[in-house]
């Protein structure tokens, strides 16, 4: 996982071309003005959405993972408290490849608060449980990028 601000985005450059894609188009676009719903950028290697969340108020002990994507999640308003998962435990939801999502419960959680400053980014495989309230705040408005990593 990479926990950092939105303005570090640009030194994550290099890694895998699908990334610098993504990174490229967070630089370039008003992703601010967008209206809710799915964008493709470069077909199924690339795209992301904007969705509004209400925030959950109770964190659950299943936690998401991908295999296939990177998740690269950033608000656009509000505030979420973020769980990073590690020490995988017990399988909850079998992978389903169609979707790239499993859910799992781990041994081991920690957590950390995202607003819209900062970016968190999840490698396949690392568990992740986001969405929750902090501080009252009821609603999000998201983006959520899938990098395809081959």
């Amino acid at each position: 996982m990479i926990f950092d601000n939105l303005e570090n985005l640009h030194i994550y450059k290099g890694r895998h071309p699908n990334l610098d894609t993504a990174i490229d188009y967070i630089d370039s676009h008003d992703l601010a003005s967008l209206d809710f719903g799915s964008y493709k950028v470069d077909g199924d290697l690339v795209y992301f959405f904007v969705q509004e969340n209400t925030t959950n108020t109770h964190a659950s002990q299943e936690f998401e993972y991908h295999e296939s994507y990177i998740d690269l999640h950033f608000l656009r308003k509000g505030r979420e408290l973020v769980k990073f998962g590690m020490e995988f435990e017990k399988q909850c939801q079998p992978y389903d490849a169609a979707r790239d999502f499993a859910s799992a419960t781990c041994n081991y959680t920690v957590d950390f608060e995202l607003d819209s400053g900062y970016f968190a980014l999840f490698m396949p495989g690392e568990l992740h449980q986001p969405n929750l309230r902090v501080n009252g705040c009821e609603k999000v408005e998201k983006c959520v990028f899938k990098v395809f990593l081959d």
